[in-house]
């Protein structure tokens, strides 16, 4: 599947505590209140931003949320 994205809107998502370093980045559908969230799982990269590893449906994200998500997201798959 081909998904377009807003080029306008991106953010960058972080976990830095207890010695990790890990970067995820969102990027804003187009004409969707969906943000798709990127992360190089194991080295595998199925896109240019990494591998998709959720949606958060929402029109605004801010980094406090996005962050907390993906520590969840990080914490549930055993990065953290």
């Amino acid at each position: 599947m081909n998904m377009r994205y807003d080029s306008r809107y991106h953010l960058h998502l972080g976990y830095y505590e207890n010695s990790h370093d890990l970067e995820a980045v969102a990027l804003k559908q187009e004409n969707e209140a969906v943000w798709d969230v990127f992360f190089n799982c194991n080295d595998e990269q199925s896109d240019e931003f990494g591998t998709r590893i959720f949606s958060i449906t929402q029109d605004d994200l801010d980094y406090g949320t996005g962050s907390s998500l993906f520590a969840r997201w990080l914490a549930t798959h055993g990065y953290i």
